[in-house]
């Protein structure tokens, strides 16, 4: 048999333990919940209306190419002419390269006929008289000891086919020009 005074103890323990553990422990959160709702407007301003769907109809479809070259030319006929360059014929291996990213770096005679050593991109290329040279259908008109000359065929604004002339001086001859 158990004596009456812890009997007593542990009936109060217990006792104190239930009642501890009543609570929830959210009274600090409720509190402060309440304290936010009041300081919140009661009213809120209503959506603006919503504004009506208007179609769009896309015609892009009618417009040029933005990919392809244009002219202004008002019968919209192809690009022909007496100074219009054969765009059907192989491309050479110096019309890879814009005229500056060329340099002449020497000239030489075999057998009468006379050359130029052209230098693009670390490649060295021989040249002669008739030779394409350049991204504007260039040709080699004539070769001297300090420049090639060539004829280049570009378009003007309004489409047609022009000529202008065009040189590669030497690189030595190039830098005294300078000076």
């Amino acid at each position: 048999m158990i004596p009456r005074l812890p009997r007593a103890l542990l009936l109060s323990l217990l006792t104190l333990a239930l009642t501890a553990c009543q609570g929830d422990g959210y009274g600090d959160l409720r509190e402060f919940m309440k304290k936010t709702a009041a300081s919140l407007p009661h009213q809120i301003d209503p959506l603006p209306a919503a504004k009506a769907y208007e179609p769009f109809e896309y015609k892009g479809f009618e417009l040029p190419d933005p990919f392809r070259p244009r002219t202004l030319r008002a019968d919209g006929g192809a690009q022909s002419g007496q100074n219009a360059p054969d765009l059907n014929r192989p491309r050479e291996a110096l019309e890879r390269f814009p005229l500056d990213a060329m340099k002449l770096v020497g000239v030489l005679q075999q057998k009468g006929k006379v050359f130029g050593l052209v230098r693009a991109e670390g490649t060295l290329y021989r040249v002669k008289t008739g030779d394409h040279l350049g991204l504007d259908y260039g040709v080699i008109t004539a070769i001297t000891e300090t420049e090639v000359a060539l004829r280049e065929t570009v378009q003007d604004a309004g489409g047609e086919w022009t000529l202008r002339e065009a040189r590669l001086q030497l690189a030595e001859a190039a830098q005294e020009n300078r000076k």
